[in-house]
């Protein structure tokens, strides 16, 4: 793959105020031999370098016209919709909020409307109709003590939010759909309202086969689970406005034995504070978990939550299956078979048993396509969490 560097002439519009008017920017390949100009992408250094033209200097006193503009010269000059998205998010990447306003959830109770802030994102939330939410995720393109420029990811607006007041407990938005006074959350569950949209007919079906799913399990001796992360604002990071659902054991005290097919669903709304990952979390789903043979098949219809709304085909996600067992040793239980893979035959019993697919970063979704993972790849010997192949069927 060749490294793609830029003259110094494309560095000064980069930096200057003055207008660079039509200069060129050329790219050099490693041998110093000129890249074609169908094989050049927008980068931070054009975008930076069409504002400097336009007599801009620094993004974080751009406004939503300013933006606009900057967007308009690169279409003009035969930039394509998307590298000018990818460029402008390069330009905007180390902006987030670090200006006096505390990450986490924030809300209005008196409206009824939530703002989740993150480093790069935030997510809004219309709770004023009972029972449910509406809403979306934005990507911080810069921002500055009082003021931040956002772009929707649904419908792609930049918008100009304005922000007062002591940014710790206390927050007063203006200019943007979610108008209000806003006090900092310590139990956010407020953004775990279902969607308003109730037709479960829309949204996914995903199917997880297994090398060696297990009939029954004890959840008193193995915490039991199966996860599906989903990079809904496709920043390739676990952050605010992402989705986790989760599929899990209860814990038991007893010593009751149950179907795989009984784990418990929970929903996570994830956001950062910079620091640790955290979510929120949802035990009442509405989403159905079946087995047949070795797979595993739930739906993810989108009145699971208003952010599922962004869930397509492109979405990048991962699985993740974890059987981490709590005793040295069991014996054959239930309606499972000496035969059949399970502690009883396994030289290793009490460790985390897991296996993720991809085994590093995310996957597109894609629709219908079944993707595949070896076979033995896990960690631990458990073929109960050996994924095999992985499939989302949109509706």
């Amino acid at each position: 793959m060749k490294k793609f560097s830029y003259l110094a002439s494309a560095i000064t519009c980069a930096v200057v105020l003055a207008s660079c008017g039509d200069t060129k920017i050329d790219i050099k390949d490693d041998g110093g031999n000129d890249v074609p100009a169908e094989n050049q992408q927008p980068s931070v250094n054009i975008f930076a370098a069409q504002m400097s033209e336009l007599g801009y200097q620094d993004i974080h006193q751009l406004s939503a016209v300013n933006v606009n503009d900057i967007v308009t010269a690169l279409t003009n000059k035969g930039h394509s919709a998307s590298d000018i998205e990818s460029a402008m998010y390069e330009n905007a990447a180390d902006n987030f909020v670090e200006h006096g306003l505390a990450m986490g959830t924030w809300l209005d109770s008196g409206i009824g409307q939530a703002i989740v802030l993150g480093r790069h994102y935030l997510s809004a939330y219309d709770l004023s109709i009972s029972n449910c939410a509406t809403g979306g995720s934005y990507r911080v393109l810069s921002n500055s003590a009082q003021r931040m420029l956002l772009q929707a990811l649904g419908n792609k607006q930049i918008e100009e939010w304005q922000f007062s007041g002591d940014g710790q407990t206390q927050l007063v938005v203006s200019g943007s759909g979610v108008d209000g006074s806003y006090d900092l959350q310590d139990r956010p569950t407020a953004v775990l309202a279902p969607n308003c949209i109730t037709d479960t007919g829309n949204g996914a079906t995903v199917s997880i086969k297994l090398r060696d799913l297990p009939e029954q399990i004890r959840p008193a001796n193995v915490n039991y689970s199966v996860r599906l992360t989903l990079d809904l604002n496709h920043s390739g990071e676990e952050d605010t406005g992402d989705v986790r659902v989760i599929f899990r054991d209860v814990a038991s005290m007893t010593d009751d034995i149950v179907d795989i097919s009984s784990l418990m669903s929970n929903l996570f709304v994830r956001w950062t504070d910079g620091i640790s990952k955290r979510g929120n979390s949802n035990p009442q789903l509405d989403t159905q978990f079946t087995i047949t043979g070795d797979t595993v098949e739930f739906d993810l219809p989108q009145s699971l939550h208003t952010l599922m709304e962004q869930f397509d085909q492109t979405t990048p996600l991962f699985v993740e299956v974890a059987a981490d067992y709590l005793v040295d040793n069991e014996p054959v239980f239930g309606s499972n078979l000496a035969s059949d893979d399970g502690p009883w035959n396994w030289t290793n019993v009490m460790m985390k048993h897991e296996d993720r697919f991809p085994e590093q970063g995310y996957v597109a979704a894609g629709d219908g396509v079944e993707h595949q993972d070896a076979a033995n790849d896990q960690v631990g010997e458990a073929g109960w969490v050996d994924i095999l192949s992985v499939k989302v069927e949109f509706k």
